[in-house]
């Protein structure tokens, strides 16, 4: 049985934990620059593919 399954099964323990472990609070976060294209996800594709062949070139 893994720890998952201990945990969703046994509801004391889950609740123990739910009142030692805090979930940090989320923040949204703010745009610093905004966008100069309207292909933003385009253009992180471009980079993520020119990384990884960078990457590959100075490590083969």
């Amino acid at each position: 049985m893994s720890l998952t399954q201990v945990i969703r099964t046994d509801a004391p323990l889950r609740a123990l934990l739910k009142q030692v472990i805090r979930k940090p609070q989320w923040t949204k976060p703010t745009v610093k620059v905004p966008p100069v294209s309207a292909r933003a996800n385009l253009t992180g594709t471009a980079f993520d593919y020119l990384l990884v062949c960078c990457g590959r070139q100075a490590n083969p």
